[in-house]
């Protein structure tokens, strides 16, 4: 038998809303029977395109578009959208955004990541809260945690990133490349202006501004040394009593 939904007309935006809803729980009872476990298929949009691995969870408000492939036994938590972009399999995301870019096996985004186009995130590996990733390569087994920026950047295998690093990759003109090597340590608070290169097996000390290469098995330090003024602050008169 024919179904009345193949003649449905669109004369509408409202119209255009209803034969959408239709579309889209076609597309997301397919995957269903594929071996997708999608919680709450009303508010879950899923392209035409998209293709799923089995034994992936998908929870609400989920969006996935364009030519999207998204592997085996992923759990895509609520407020992720994912557009043209390759997951690989177990792959766990957090209410965060991919666009154009490749994560890992095994890795973790999120919450509240953003890897924006062109970016090539490896296995193992953590993108955490409030990280943006422009651009770059992350090698496999790198942390960067929280609060930080990488821009135009290579990075190497098993590194660290301390909160609130950034590579400060514009210089109001033109964009430039950071290389960072494998195994190296960024203490939080660095800023890598680029272009710079981080050797093999070195450290950057908290709050440092790294302006020069870093030789491998190196320590770089690019901060003022502290200077404690005794009794200035009440010197000044700004010594402020307790209140009773």
């Amino acid at each position: 038998p024919v179904d009345f939904q193949e003649t449905l007309g669109v004369n509408s935006r409202g119209e255009l809303a209803v034969v959408e809803e239709i579309m889209r729980k076609r597309i997301n009872k397919k995957h269903m029977a594929n071996g997708v476990t999608i919680i709450d298929p009303q508010s879950t949009y899923i392209g035409i395109d998209v293709k799923i691995g089995q034994d992936t969870i998908i929870y609400p408000n989920n969006v996935l578009e364009g030519k999207t492939i998204v592997g085996e036994d992923c759990i895509l938590y609520p407020n992720c959208r994912i557009c043209d972009s390759i997951i690989k399999d177990n792959v766990t995301v957090q209410g965060s955004v991919i666009l154009n870019s490749q994560v890992g096996e095994g890795t973790d985004v999120g919450p509240f990541a953003y890897i924006r186009p062109d970016s090539i995130i490896g296995k193992n590996t953590r993108i955490g809260d409030f990280v943006e990733i422009k651009k770059a390569t992350i090698g496999d087994g790198t942390k960067v945690s929280h609060l930080t920026y990488i821009g135009d950047a290579e990075v190497g295998k098993d590194c660290n990133f301390g909160c609130g690093t950034v590579v400060v990759n514009y210089d109001g003109n033109k964009k430039h490349k950071t290389i960072v090597g494998d195994n190296v340590f960024i203490g939080c608070n660095t800023n890598l202006v680029s272009p710079v290169v981080v050797k093999d097996n070195s450290y950057t000390a908290a709050g440092s501004t790294i302006t020069k290469e870093v030789p491998q098995g190196s320590l770089a330090i690019a901060r003022a040394k502290q200077i404690n003024i005794d009794g200035w602050v009440e010197k000044r008169g700004l010594f402020k009593k307790k209140s009773e």
